[in-house]
């Protein structure tokens, strides 16, 4: 333990340096969900899925053009953890903030400890934890709450795998020819542990079985007949888990577009080839994941997408072909790229990368650390210096690349935070009062505010409120140019945008695919709600530039609050006149 006592300093004062601002931020987008879901529930199974439950009218402003927007997960073990952070830090965001630190750095050591098992170096192990916590990939999810699911499940993965290879012994040196030690059958409990609070956290948790499997292969003289006993366990640990999951969510609950592509979208195969090339570029050459628009944007640039990815393969190639490395880096490789797979038919976003991450990271220093002994056995003590100058700017300026770009992204995120918050600042602060039942309408509301309706209760002391988007911003950081608002008699008014309109561009494509739509609405077409109608009244040829809203009451009605977003404003609140000339 004493041994690792400097690479914890690092690790801490690494986490601390590059993510510690985020305490001060507050909660975005999902967080507001979460955390009012779980402070309405209690400890029960059933409470802890329903906390995970995304999407629901009761914790969302309602889109009059898509009825379903849910997401049903089950994920009971990371919301129970979540529920103990938040008692514990007495339903403070600051705590979980930092909870989501603590997490960061147990990965970034389990990182350390996997790599130091290896047989990698003291200094380059601890590397490997830095580079961990510098990846800009992972500024997301440490300073995102509702990540907090995804660190969960990469830590009992990778503590789960590193147990597993005590106990069956894995043979981490390529030059040795026997097996290490074999662990009892303590460290088989403790991985198969690891194994089951990975899925109850996250789905990916299920990566810990080819993990095993692959490592057994690779590392485990012997073969994979003599672990048979252990791998149906762990098939009847999956099994029960798939079963205990189905009836818990009363079905298999897919997911659907815009979250995910369905094998029977046109375009899947291309989309997933595509997004697998695009998180490898993450992982390895720091390529800034962007959400929904992100693919779409290299996608229009082919020559720099295909033709960066081939540089970094080839790259890559040829230094496993030059160096022949232990067959852990394949393991290592395999620890980059699996967790990848079930999150490919899935909407890009950064956070997905987080324990593939880990992989990423011990690969590279891997082959860092074998280059390094390589040059030390040059018979020009000239050539072996500049090799490991060579070897040391390299990892240096990816190094300081990684921790350059985290800084920007944490920027960014602070950014989303704080917009996120704006419009229920904005709606609780300068609206109101508000009364049980009362409907709230979102004119231009930015995307980030999908969830301001549990943070409008909290702050105003009043529940239930029903929330709805009448339209969204024109950009997905808010209204970059003026919006136009008129009313018309008492229960009517016109929404108007000039330029493409709304439903426009990469967010507006987006937003109509979730509803099987390629094309915007036409002039004329009609939509009803429960609260309103909607008419179309003029287009353009990418969007819509004016809807007319009718309502089902005055616009004075005491029980109705509008608000407007501008290039100013997220959500200033109208009020509206009994008598209208």
């Amino acid at each position: 333990m004493r041994s690792y006592l400097p690479a914890i300093a690092v690790i801490v004062l690494a986490v601390l340096a590059l993510h510690g601002r985020s305490v001060n931020y507050g909660l975005m987008l999902d967080d507001n969900n979460h955390r009012a879901e779980l402070r309405a529930g209690d400890w029960s199974l059933r409470s802890l899925v329903e906390a995970s439950h995304l999407g629901g009218p009761r914790r969302r402003v309602q889109m009059w053009w898509q009825n379903q927007a849910d997401q049903y997960f089950f994920r009971p073990f990371a919301f129970l953890l979540m529920r103990l952070e938040y008692v514990v830090g007495h339903w403070r965001p600051a705590a979980m903030h930092g909870f989501s630190l603590v997490w960061t750095a147990i990965n970034a050591l389990l990182v350390v400890l996997l790599a130091r098992s290896a047989g990698t170096g003291v200094v380059w192990a601890t590397l490997a934890g830095l580079l961990f916590v510098v990846h800009p990939a992972n500024v997301l999810t440490t300073q995102w709450i509702a990540c907090q699911n995804e660190q969960m499940a990469a830590a009992f993965v990778l503590a789960g795998l590193w147990c597993y290879a005590r106990h069956a012994g894995w043979r981490w040196d390529h030059q040795s020819q026997s097996a290490s030690a074999a662990g009892g059958p303590g460290w088989l409990v403790a991985a198969l542990l690891g194994f089951a609070a990975a899925l109850l956290c996250r789905e990916n948790g299920l990566v810990f079985v080819p993990l095993a499997a692959l490592g057994d292969w690779l590392l485990r003289l012997g073969g994979l007949r003599r672990r048979r006993l252990v791998y149906l366990c762990v098939l009847a640990m999956t099994v029960g888990y798939l079963v205990v999951r189905h009836v818990a969510l009363g079905g298999f609950a897919p997911i659907g577009p815009p979250y995910a592509y369905l094998p029977s979208t046109p375009g899947f195969t291309r989309f997933v080839i595509d997004k697998f090339l695009y998180y490898l570029l993450g992982l390895f050459a720091y390529l800034p994941i962007i959400g929904f628009a992100g693919l779409d944007v290299l996608r229009d640039q082919p020559a720099a997408f295909y033709g960066g990815f081939a540089v970094l393969a080839s790259l890559w190639a040829t230094l496993l072909i030059w160096l022949r490395p232990p067959k852990v880096v394949w393991l290592w490789l395999a620890l980059a790229t699996i967790p990848l797979v079930p999150v490919l038919p899935v909407f890009a976003s950064s956070h997905h990368l987080y324990m593939a991450s880990s992989g990423a990271v011990l690969a590279v220093v891997a082959l860092g650390q074998a280059i390094w002994q390589l040059a030390s056995r040059f018979q020009s003590r000239a050539a072996g210096r500049w090799a490991k100058a060579m070897v040391a700017t390299a990892l240096g300026l990816y190094f300081a690349a990684g921790a350059g770009l985290n800084v920007l992204n944490g920027q960014t995120v602070a950014g989303f935070t704080a917009l996120s918050e704006s419009p229920a600042i904005e709606a609780a602060e300068l609206g109101g009062p508000y009364r049980p039942g009362d409907r709230l309408f979102f004119i231009n509301l930015p995307p980030l505010g999908f969830n301001c309706v549990p943070a409008i209760e909290e702050t105003t002391g009043v529940a239930p409120l029903t929330g709805y988007v009448l339209t969204f911003s024109s950009d997905f950081m808010g209204m970059n140019r003026p919006g136009y608002l008129q009313r018309v008699g008492d229960r009517q008014l016109r929404v108007w945008l000039d330029g493409d309109g709304y439903f426009a561009g990469l967010m507006g494509r987006s937003m109509l695919e979730a509803i099987g739509r390629s094309t915007p609405w036409a002039v004329g077409e009609r939509f009803s709600t429960l609260d309103f109608q909607i008419e179309v009244t003029r287009g353009s040829r990418s969007g819509v530039r004016e809807f007319r809203f009718t309502f089902n009451r005055p616009l004075a009605d005491p029980s109705y609050h509008f608000f407007f977003g501008s290039p100013q404003f997220t959500a200033y609140p109208l009020r509206f006149d009994q008598a209208h000339n």
